[in-house]
């Protein structure tokens, strides 16, 4: 029995993983966690891939009420719930990692200016090097890969993330899952997120910009 956590980060590929690699795999008990809540009834199954996938278990960096760092304390109860499971984890640079992570709370319902939004989020969670460290020494076994080589070398880092798992790709499809906003529909939300309730950002008013962001983010590109 093996068991893998698939850490993140967000806004490296994880929906794609999520959707068109994880789920086809022959033999596998695949959690695609929607809470943390979700992982705390995972069962380990014998002669399986058990494979846990959260891109929030590495915290949630574009988050401006973020005030915790709390990936650390996150990845310490994941090594004390699955003690022998190996880690897969996706980094990226930092400019196009934050300008991605943007883009993802104007969907979440951020109104601020991108260089306002900088200057309140919580600059811990960018220190990608300490918390790459941490995971390696709770879980010496693991799988890296960055997100310029996941979009230049696609194939190639999927048939490294299934050896990694101990199996072959399954059959899939190249597809964005997952995909970011154009600086047009940035500007639309950005401009609707000033005048309805975000519960990351804008909890007091009254009418959710969810249904309306949706809606956005289908209109022809």
């Amino acid at each position: 029995m093996s068991t893998f956590i698939h850490f993140g980060l967000c806004k490296t590929g994880t929906s794609f993983l999520q959707h068109e690699i994880f789920p086809k795999i022959p033999n596998i008990n695949f959690l695609y966690a929607k809470n943390q809540g979700d992982i705390l009834r995972f069962r380990e199954k014998p002669h399986c891939i058990n494979l846990i996938s959260h891109e929030e278990l590495s915290g949630k960096p574009y988050v401006t009420k973020n005030t915790d760092d709390i990936r650390f304390i996150v990845a310490d109860r994941m090594k004390a719930m699955f003690p022998t499971a190996k880690a897969l984890i996706g980094i990226r640079e930092l400019d196009p990692w934050l300008r991605s992570c943007y883009k993802q709370s104007i969907i979440g319902g951020n109104d601020k200016s991108y260089s306002d939004w900088c200057n309140t989020i919580n600059r811990d969670y960018w220190n990608i090097k300490a918390y790459l460290l941490h995971i390696k020494k709770l879980f010496p076994e693991g799988y890296v890969y960055t997100m310029h080589d996941f979009i230049t070398d696609n194939e190639r880092i999927i048939q490294e993330i299934c050896s990694f798992l101990g199996t072959e790709v399954p059959p899939h499809k190249q597809k964005l899952v997952n995909r970011s906003l154009t600086d047009g529909q940035v500007k639309v939300l950005r401009f609707i997120n000033h005048f309805l309730r975000s519960d990351n950002y804008n909890p007091n008013r009254k009418i959710s910009q969810y249904p309306l962001s949706l809606i956005i983010r289908k209109l022809k590109r």
